[in-house]
């Protein structure tokens, strides 16, 4: 009985060192690039207004913590307490309404927004970042525990878009880059 306990807990503390690992990330430190702020699938990209916007589904096994895509200064960070809907499960368009962070970030490219969304079972985001504060592209963003969401939204202005639906992508990835960077 004690080993069986012991191999129970030692599995436990195995699958959440693996869940919450922070392996090396590979960055383009091109000026015109933006990064995948996570790991997981690419579940869907549409055009919103003037934004493209990029939704990535991480499961329990991918990593949980997100980055910051791009250089700029964070103008603001919001917590919505909302919907709790099923990630993977529920109609796309209810998850939106899911307990999120949204962080606005000004970049030179115009305003990028990246959302958490949280899972249905494990609702936690931690945020990293602070308001009014200078970023750059890689730094960490936060953690989602388990399964969960990350959007990101880029100015669709002269952007090129390097990634596809349903393709596995990491944190760093360079998944845009700007054609054209506006003068400052």
């Amino acid at each position: 009985m004690l080993i069986k306990s012991i191999l129970v807990i030692l599995v436990i503390v195995l699958l959440f060192l693996y869940l919450f690992r922070e392996p090396q990330l590979n960055i383009s430190y091109s000026q015109n690039s933006i990064i995948s702020p996570a790991y997981g699938k690419v579940y869907k990209i549409q055009k919103i207004n003037n934004y493209i916007c990029i939704s990535i589904i991480l499961t329990i096994f991918d990593v949980h913590f997100q980055y910051v895509p791009c250089n700029g200064y964070v103008n603001n960070i919001t917590y919505d307490k909302s919907g709790i809907f099923n990630i993977v499960y529920s109609d796309y368009d209810k998850t939106r309404y899911n307990e999120k962070m949204i962080y606005e970030i000004k970049s030179k490219f115009g305003k990028v927004f990246v959302y958490q969304i949280a899972g249905y079972f494990f609702r936690r985001v931690i945020p990293y970042l602070k308001k009014n504060t200078y970023v750059n592209k890689g730094d960490k963003l936060g953690l989602i525990t388990f399964g969960s969401r990350v959007d990101i939204c880029l100015p669709s202005k002269n952007l090129n878009l390097l990634i596809h639906e349903n393709q596995y992508i990491k944190g760093g990835d360079t998944i845009g880059l700007y054609i054209k960077i506006p003068e400052t």
